[in-house]
């Protein structure tokens, strides 16, 4: 190949500017041609693949507002929990719980844009209608319906 180093080559070589940065990266070819020297090419293969970790993180970051924002109401013993999917990551939501009585609170959401919100002291019986809805800062919302069921009275005979 006949090439040879370029005068300083590029390891611990003293570079004032951008220019003579390329120069000292290159090798010389005996036509007279300039190619770029192995820190030329490490560097950017190095700069590629860290713009490719770059987009694959938007990718990953915005996969959770690509799914609809979505509800789910669990029971527990002293509580009602709303987990909520689908919202912005880091993103503050108002949840709204309609029952017996009337119930908000604020969360922020998880970095994969989930979150729980646990109302305590809360309580819901099968034949309770429950609303939820909850709001994101950005506009994202969900709402949840549970219609009650087919009750008796509490004074029916």
């Amino acid at each position: 190949m006949n090439a040879a180093p370029r005068q300083g080559g590029c390891p611990g070589a003293s570079i004032q500017s951008s220019a003579e940065a390329f120069n000292d990266c290159c090798y010389m070819e005996s036509d007279g041609r300039r190619t770029p020297g192995i820190l030329l090419v490490v560097r950017s293969v190095a700069l590629g693949a860290l713009a490719a970790v770059a987009v694959a993180a938007t990718s990953v970051a915005t996969a959770s507002t690509t799914a609809k924002p979505a509800l789910r109401l669990t029971r527990g013993t002293d509580a009602i929990v709303v987990h909520g999917s689908g919202f912005y990551a880091g993103e503050r939501v108002l949840v709204k719980l309609v029952a017996t009585t009337t119930r908000t609170q604020t969360v922020r959401t998880r970095v994969v844009g989930t979150f729980a919100a646990r109302f305590g002291g809360a309580s819901v019986n099968a034949c309770d209608a429950v609303f939820v809805q909850a709001v994101g800062r950005r506009g994202d919302r969900a709402v949840l319906k549970i219609f009650p069921r087919a009750c008796l009275p509490a004074n029916s005979p």
